[in-house]
């Protein structure tokens, strides 16, 4: 199993009912896939460094979880799919 860190950046427009569910679904997906969620920070809204899709804010949330790449694979593609994700990343820790 190994650890990651994602980050999430939202659509402003996202009410913060929304945020929670959209992260119950993060959660619910790495758990489902034999993971563990570590630890979820919220940042709340915070500028973005350059607009993206004539956005210049985002809601950030970062999660860390540990896994198999069957976790993050599943978690791509609910990201893909999902019309509230502006933006995200994973870093695998180790």
């Amino acid at each position: 199993m190994r650890s990651y860190e994602n980050m999430i950046i939202l659509y402003p427009e996202v009410s913060e009912e929304e945020r929670d569910q959209f992260l119950e679904k993060i959660k619910a997906t790495v758990e489902r896939n034999d993971g563990q969620i570590d630890e979820i920070k919220d940042w709340g809204r915070r500028k973005l460094a350059y607009p993206i899709k004539d956005y210049r804010e985002g809601l950030y949330s970062i999660v860390y979880f540990s896994g198999d790449t069957s976790a993050v694979d599943e978690l791509e593609h609910l990201y893909k799919v999902s019309e509230e994700v502006l933006r995200f990343l994973f870093i695998r820790l180790n």
